[in-house]
């Protein structure tokens, strides 16, 4: 067992043990598009048709040829209409010397080259007056200029969100072929805990973190299974950790890895299985374990709601992702100068709730207060974290810091 790693060996770590254990590839329908949000596609795809599959109108107004209108006078500028060619109609074919009003996404008329926008053109019986130029290719979309018919479209691995999904519906497919969703079983431990609803005694709060796991993991693309609050007691612990082992694929849990006398975790997963490392140099978060029981995954994250949620983000989020299968996203940081100093001193690394400053200068990024681990208000706030390196450090305003922001990490 590994002892007070970095937060980058724990990452390792954790990539590693799952590297071998990325599920099967399975159909899913598209008929339910929620249903398909944060899933990884299974396999490379190709574009089955052209997009679009014909030339069409990209505006509502009058298709001609140009070099019609070019030939006219120019102080007239008029072509007679031929009639009309609307969206879902077959395509038909333009006579020399005329026009075709022609609607958004109709079928460009066989021997027209060109739209001009109906705000241009003025109507008189069955003549077309153009106030404007035509412009060969103008307000056409061309077929295939999208997508070419078996051009790459998606690589395997992909996430899927609502800009991939239109896309298969696009391209007209009812099933895709996409990784199997991780069952992954939350478990929350201790005796001053109760469900949301459930009246407090004094000593008592609510539990929080299977909520804030639930949502971070359902768009990861996992299915998750909430299991029933620990009591803190071994035999409550080792039955709750057996049980999920039988039924997920990856266990989560929450408190009761620190090193306090209710604190089981860590003796019984080894006593059930394998801990890989324990600890990691990080704040919040350092009291974060890692292991398995019968080849199942399982990483136990700090019981304070802050610390569950950075950690999950740092530590559990590739996890998740190697099950998915798609590869582990890297904390890649934005340099942003500081608005206000800060002061840190211990050697771990620091994630440090933070928002934006906007100033005549720049962008700049502060610290904000209050940045204890149990403390919700900071994280509801934050717009990103600050990452500051191991090692203790006083930096100045106007100091450069790693800034990680959230929509980055939740992506």
């Amino acid at each position: 067992m590994q002892e007070r790693l970095s937060l980058d060996d724990a990452r390792v770590a954790i990539i590693a043990a799952l590297a071998a254990r990325r599920l099967a590839v399975e159909t899913a329908g598209t008929a339910e598009p929620a249903s398909l949000i944060g899933r990884t596609l299974g396999e490379t795809l190709y574009a089955p048709i052209a997009l679009p599959p014909f030339a069409n109108s990209s505006m509502d107004g009058y298709a001609l040829c140009a070099a019609d209108l070019i030939e006219v006078d120019s102080t007239e500028r008029t072509l007679p209409l031929q009639g009309a060619a609307l969206a879902g109609a077959a395509v038909t074919r333009l006579l020399p010397g005329h026009c075709m009003r022609v609607t958004t996404g109709a079928a460009l008329p066989i021997g027209a080259d060109c739209v001009v926008m109906q705000e241009q053109c003025e109507s008189n019986a069955q003549l077309i007056r153009f106030n404007t130029a035509a412009i060969p290719r103008a307000f056409v979309r061309n077929a295939g200029e999208d997508f070419e018919k078996n051009q790459l479209a998606l690589r395997i691995g992909t996430r899927l969100g609502a800009a991939e999904i239109a896309l298969l519906h696009a391209f007209g497919m009812a099933t895709v072929r996409v990784f199997a969703r991780p069952r992954v079983v939350i478990l929350a431990g201790g005796d001053e805990l109760k469900a949301s609803g459930e009246k407090l005694s004094f000593g008592q709060i609510y539990e929080s973190n299977r909520a804030s796991l639930s949502v971070l993991l359902s768009d990861l693309g996992a299915h998750v299974i909430s299991a029933p609050i620990m009591a803190d007691s071994e035999a409550a612990v080792a039955s709750a950790l057996a049980q999920a082992a039988r039924a997920a694929d990856l266990v989560i849990t929450t408190g009761g890895a620190s090193v306090g006398e209710a604190d089981f975790l860590p003796n019984v997963l080894r006593e059930l299985g394998h801990v890989n490392f324990y600890r990691v140099r990080m704040k919040p978060g350092m009291p974060a374990l890692f292991g398995e029981i019968d080849g199942k995954p399982v990483l136990s994250l700090p019981g304070n709601p802050v610390s569950v949620f950075i950690s999950f983000l740092v530590l559990a989020k590739p996890a998740v992702e190697m099950l998915c299968g798609r590869e582990p996203s890297s904390l890649s940081p934005f340099w942003l100068a500081l608005a206000e100093p800060i002061r840190k001193t211990h050697a771990r690394r620091e994630f440090l709730r933070a928002a934006l400053v906007h100033a005549p200068q720049g962008v700049k990024v502060r610290a904000l207060e209050g940045q204890g681990s149990a403390m919700l208000r900071g994280l509801v706030q934050a717009e990103g974290l600050i990452d500051l390196p191991e090692g203790e450090c006083t930096l100045p305003a106007g100091a450069l810091v790693a800034y990680l922001p959230l929509r980055g990490l939740l992506d």
